[in-house]
């Protein structure tokens, strides 16, 4: 299932890795994390979410009519490093996006098959 990520995005999987190591333990700074070590201070890992997962980014009201959607439809990608935002893929826009404003379904997607459960094991599934 991981070979369903598309080309261009195995680089912010790989950012978005090295993110999410840099907020662990390790036992070369003990009792303290990478990032803690570096900044001096305290490590907040409530924002982490599942890569891959369905994200629903709000859209403003300036940039929509009355009776349109306000949500558009993305893939998770990862953190922005300057500002609190989630990176976010948007298939109908076909980029990137930046946003603070966006719901996330990190529920696993449901199997319409008998497929093996070590399938559904892998963390870095692209939702179709």
């Amino acid at each position: 299932m991981l070979g369903n990520l598309l080309s261009f995005l195995w680089g912010e999987a790989m950012n978005t890795a090295i993110y999410t190591l840099h907020r662990c333990p390790t036992k070369v700074v003990e009792g303290k994390t990478p990032f803690e070590a570096w900044s001096r201070n305290k490590t907040n890992i409530s924002h982490l979410r599942v890569f891959g997962c369905e994200a629903f980014s709000y859209i403003v009201s300036k940039k929509r009519k009355k009776l349109d959607k306000r949500a558009k439809k993305c893939i998770f990608l990862g953190y922005d490093n300057q500002h609190r935002r989630y990176k976010l893929y948007s298939p109908s826009y076909k980029g990137v996006l930046l946003s603070r404003d966006v719901k996330f379904n990190e529920l696993p997607i449901e199997s319409t098959s008998n497929e093996d459960v070590e399938d559904l094991d892998d963390s870095f599934v692209a939702p179709n």
